[in-house]
């Protein structure tokens, strides 16, 4: 019988043992940066009641009695967003002792923390900060359509206003950049909420953009979807979110019409992708959804039946995305079961089809493996995972890292083959072989194979290896 050939022409050497664990087929398989996401709250706090939310981000963190707010779904991003007159009450006095307890509790419930940072909100919401209002006298503006929602707006171009808000995001990046809770960080700073419904010049975004980029070389960032900064930063490798996922305003009102109405779905979002060059940015960069309204706001007042969710689910998942976040608002009873399928599925999944490896090895010497995994999601991991086994023999245990990222595993097949050394401290005998993905000097894992049998630990068994 001819040897078992690697792809790269190597030979794996006998005896060979072979592992196809089965795929967990229920969802949701719970890991880290994807799914749906908590909003201005943690796994466990209170929901918001019926259709309503806040914008304004919590200042305290009380414990939470529960795991999962019944009627939600469990999460390990939680998003929150605070506006400038909180974070800089005075001039030159920075406060980010929220954000600060919000990583505290977001690590704490078993999420990472994604951060918007807002000058100014809409009608009725918290605008410009007093003293800046005082040294440069803002003008009201307003939204579309015509007769819509007032607010004061800065000079956008002014240097006073780069100067003024800048020094808030270049400090934040001082202070957090690369933090290990911090998930992601929104650009920012046009417009009500900072999302880019606002009048600035093309060269104010560039500025403002490389501001956030040269702050933050080591988290994520994400460009709301509105105007120039959607194309400046899909340019700059940002990512991208939207916050009106969802919108299928005028569809109950159609009456069995064509959808004739405006709504972000159909006039927006496809549109706004291709202008801005951005169909393939979740190649290296996360796309994040947020809903337009809540759920309930979908099913009460723009769903005609369950058909409507189910268009819109696929759209999200063509688009990409890694991070749902409905707003801590009630989701429907109906809806549940097909957000987790939703949630389960985008973002990465990895399916550990088929392992290899050499069955008997020498103390000190090495081991040639061979492993089969499938990306069955829709987006790669943003984060640095690392590949990792563990042997265990009589008691004792080594941990032995494979050189690189999980990174690289886009939606489809990685083929992974690498020569590990064995440790020489490990008893003789037989040994279980288990796999596991690990951040980088760690040795217990942090992503979960979706594969049926994984250790509560994270480890996925293989099977048993001889250690001579």
């Amino acid at each position: 019988m001819p040897p078992k050939r690697r792809y790269d022409g190597g030979v794996i050497r006998e005896p060979v043992h072979k592992a196809r664990p089965p795929e967990l087929r229920v969802p949701l398989l719970l890991n880290p940066g994807k799914g749906c996401a908590t909003f201005q709250r943690f796994n466990g706090d209170p929901l918001n009641p019926g259709e309503a939310w806040s914008e304004e981000g919590p200042l305290t963190f009380p414990h939470a009695d529960t795991w999962v707010a019944e009627g939600y779904l469990p999460s390990t991003v939680a998003y929150c967003r605070w506006f400038w007159h909180v974070l800089e009450p005075e001039p030159g006095r920075i406060d980010f002792d929220m954000v600060e307890g919000a990583l505290v509790a977001a690590k704490a419930r078993g999420q990472s923390l994604q951060v918007r940072l807002m000058p100014f909100g809409s009608l009725h919401q918290p605008q410009l900060p007093a003293w800046y209002q005082a040294k440069h006298p803002p003008t009201m503006a307003k939204t579309d359509p015509p007769g819509g929602r007032s607010h004061l707006e800065p000079d956008h171009d002014s240097p006073e206003y780069f100067d003024a808000w800048g020094r808030v995001i270049a400090e934040f990046g001082r202070r957090f950049d690369g933090h290990p809770d911090l998930e992601s960080v929104d650009l920012a700073f046009l417009g009500p909420w900072g999302e880019g419904a606002g009048d600035a010049k093309r060269e104010t975004v560039d500025r403002f953009v490389d501001l956030y980029v040269q702050s933050h070389p080591k988290t994520l960032l994400l460009a709301n979807t509105d105007g120039y900064q959607f194309e400046c930063g899909a340019a700059r490798g940002c990512g991208w979110r939207c916050d009106c996922f969802g919108d299928l305003r005028g569809r109950k009102e159609a009456a069995g019409k064509p959808y004739l109405a405006w709504n972000h779905t159909y006039e927006f979002y496809p549109q706004a992708v291709a202008a801005a060059l951005a169909a393939d940015v979740w190649r290296t960069r996360p796309i994040t959804f947020e809903t337009c309204a809540t759920p309930l706001g979908w099913r009460n007042k723009w769903y005609a039946g369950i058909e409507d969710l189910e268009f819109m689910l696929a759209q999200g998942l063509k688009f990409h995305a890694s991070v749902f976040m409905p707003k801590s608002s009630p989701i429907p009873a109906e809806y549940l079961d097909p957000l987790a399928v939703f949630c389960d599925a985008m973002g990465y999944r990895f399916v550990l089809r088929q392992a290899r490896w050499q069955g008997a090895v020498e103390r000190g010497g090495t081991m040639d493996l061979e492993l089969w995994i499938e990306n069955t999601g829709t987006a790669p991991v943003y984060r640095d995972y690392r590949l990792a086994f563990r042997i265990e023999s009589a008691g004792a245990e080594a941990v032995v890292p494979v050189e690189g990222e999980a990174r690289g595993w886009l939606p489809g097949d990685a083929i992974i083959e690498r020569t590990v050394s064995v440790p020489r401290g490990l008893p003789a005998g037989a040994a279980r072989l288990s796999a596991g993905l690990v951040r980088p000097g760690e040795a217990v894992p942090a992503v979960r194979f979706a594969n049926a049998g994984t250790d509560a630990d994270g480890w996925l068994p293989l099977g048993e290896v001889r250690v001579a």
